[in-house]
C-alpha cells in the first residue's frame, strides 16, 4: 500500500498491527519465481530458461515489487503510527521459532501459547525443490546491494546469513 493509505486503514481498525517479514532478497526472489512458475503450470522453464528468461520473468511488477524492501519499509514507517509496525527477518524465525512466536504474541497483545512441535515443523506454502542456477544471484547483484543498503538505512541490521 502507498504511504498515504495506511492512516486510512488504521482509522477503520480498532487496533491495527502490521507484521512485515523480510527474507534474504535473492532466496526470496528465487522462491517466488519457482512458486509462480509452479502456479502457472510452467515448472519445465526451471530447466530450460537462461539468464535473460529469468531476468525478464522476475522483473515483472507482481514479482519484483515484493523485492523492494526499502520502498516497502519507508511506506510502512511513513504511514503507520508508533507501535503498529513490527519488522522481522524470515531467517530469525527459524533460528528461534518459539522465541519469535512469543515476540509476535507480545506485539499482538496475545497470551503465550505452547505450540505443538509438529505444527512448528509443518511447511504450508513451500515451492517445488529445485536448485537455484549459479547465474541467478548475479542477475540482480546491483539491485540486491541497493536493497540491503536501504534496509540498513532504515535502521535494521541484516542477518549474518544474508552474506
Amino acid at each position: 500500500l502507498p504511504t498515504e493509505a495506511w492512516p486510512e486503514v488504521e482509522s477503520i481498525c480498532e487496533k491495527l498491527r502490521v507484521l512485515y517479514t523480510m527474507r534474504d532478497p535473492v532466496k526470496r526472489l528465487w522462491s517466488h519465481t519457482k512458486f509462480q512458475l509452479q502456479m502457472d503450470g510452467q515448472l519445465d522453464k526451471l530447466d530450460t530458461w537462461g539468464p535473460d528468461d529469468f531476468r525478464n520473468f522476475t522483473r515483472q511488477d507482481h514479482l519484483w515489487k515484493n523485492a523492494e524492501y526499502g520502498h516497502i519499509l519507508r511506506s510502512l514507517k511513513g504511514g503507520l503510527s508508533e507501535g503498529t509496525l513490527k519488522v522481522m527477518f524470515y531467517e530469525d524465525t527459524h533460528v528461534d521459532q518459539r522465541g519469535t512466536l512469543r515476540q509476535i504474541e507480545e506485539f499482538l497483545g496475545l497470551p503465550a501459547f505452547n505450540y505443538p512441535q509438529e505444527m512448528l515443523d509443518k511447511r504450508f506454502t513451500e515451492s517445488v525443490k529445485h536448485e537455484m542456477p549459479d547465474f541467478f544471484p548475479g542477475l540482480f547483484a546491483k539491485d540486491i546491494e541497493r536493497i540491503r543498503a536501504e534496509i540498513q538505512a532504515e535502521g535494521y541490521k541484516l542477518p549474518k546469513s544474508w552474506g
